[in-house]
């Protein structure tokens, strides 16, 4: 038959007193930086995120610019065309 081991209560007690402890120390090191790294991270993707977001908007803008002048130019050599038929 197999013993049972059996531990003396005040060890049971300071084994929860030991771990209660511990979860402190590491609630009160431990998540303040880990929240501080992911607020940074966040922060970091963010800015990220909007200077892509800027550069693509600029790189529209230009399209846009250029695709005006093109028409024009084109419009220019059809007003010119038709004129030197007439």
């Amino acid at each position: 038959m197999a013993s049972i081991v059996t531990y003396p209560l005040y060890l049971a007690i300071v084994n929860v007193i030991v771990l209660g402890l511990l979860c402190c120390v590491i609630y009160k090191l431990f998540i303040p930086k880990l929240l501080e790294e992911l607020a940074k991270t966040l922060v970091a993707r963010t800015q990220s995120y909007q200077e892509e977001k800027g550069r693509n908007q600029a790189t529209k803008e230009d399209i846009s610019e250029i695709t005006k002048m093109i028409e024009d130019v084109k419009a220019s050599i059809e007003t010119t065309k038709e004129i030197q038929h007439e």
